[in-house]
C-alpha cells in the first residue's frame, strides 16, 4: 500500500518544496495551507504520517495536534520550525510527535525521517489491528468461558479453577477445549500469550 504524507505550512515556497521532495521518494503527497485545511481534508486510508510547521496562520502546529488527538488521529506527526526554541520541541514531544525538523531541512534527513515515521505508523497499525482480532475473538466468548479463560491466563490449574467456580474438572476442561477452539490457538501457552497482550494494551489505553 503506497504511503500518504500530508504537509502542512503557510509558506508556499516551503510547502512547494517538500512536496516535491516527497513525492520524488514514492510517497502520495497531500498538500495543506493551514490546520483547519488538515482537519477538514484528512481521511485515513493506510500508513502515513504529518508534516507540520509549528508556527501557522490561525490555528497553530500545537493547537493542530492537541485537536488530533481529541479526535483520535494517530499518524505520527513531525514537525518543522525555523525559530522554535527547546520548549517548543519537548512540548511537541511530550504530546507525541515523533521528531522535530529545523529549518532550513536538510532534505536527505526529511525523506528519512518520513520513511521512518511511515514504517512506524505500518507496525502501530499492524498492532492494532491484531489487538482488535483479539478482542474480537474475546468478546464471542461466553461470560462463563471469558471467565475460565482469565483463571487459565492467570495460572490456575484445572483443579483450582473447578473449586473456585463449584463446578468439576471435567466441565473445565470441556470450556478449556472450546476456548482454545474459539480463540484460535493450539495450545495454553499460546492462549495465555494473546491474551496477556491484549490485556496490557487495555491498561495502558483506558479509554481505547
Amino acid at each position: 500500500m503506497r504511503s500518504t504524507v500530508y504537509v502542512v505550512d503557510d509558506d508556499e515556497v516551503v510547502l512547494r518544496a517538500v512536496v516535491r521532495c516527497l513525492e520524488q521518494a514514492g510517497h502520495e503527497v497531500v498538500a495543506l495551507p493551514s490546520a483547519e485545511a488538515f482537519l477538514d481534508q484528512y481521511c485515513d486510508g493506510g500508513p502515513g504520517c504529518l508534516v507540520l510547521d509549528l508556527c501557522l496562520a490561525g490555528m497553530s502546529g500545537h493547537a493542530l495536534q492537541e485537536a488530533m488527538v481529541e479526535r483520535e488521529i494517530r499518524i505520527p506527526i513531525l514537525f518543522m520550525s525555523g525559530n522554535a526554541g527547546i520548549q517548543d520541541a519537548t512540548k511537541s514531544l511530550r504530546l507525541g510527535a515523533v521528531d522535530f525538523l529545523e529549518k532550513p531541512l536538510d532534505i536527505t534527513q526529511l525523506k528519512q525521517r518520513v520513511a521512518d515515521a511511515i514504517e512506524a505508523d505500518r507496525v502501530s497499525r499492524g498492532r492494532q489491528s491484531r489487538l482488535d482480532e483479539i478482542g474480537h475473538l474475546i468478546e464471542g466468548l461466553s461470560p462463563r468461558e471469558r471467565e475460565i479463560m482469565y483463571l487459565v491466563v492467570d495460572g490456575l490449574a484445572t483443579k483450582n479453577i473447578a473449586s473456585r467456580l463449584d463446578i468439576s474438572p471435567k466441565t473445565v476442561e470441556v470450556h478449556r477445549s472450546k476456548i482454545t477452539k474459539r480463540m484460535k490457538v493450539e495450545s495454553v501457552a499460546q492462549l495465555v500469550a494473546m491474551v496477556t497482550e491484549h490485556r496490557l494494551a487495555v491498561e495502558a489505553n483506558p479509554g481505547t
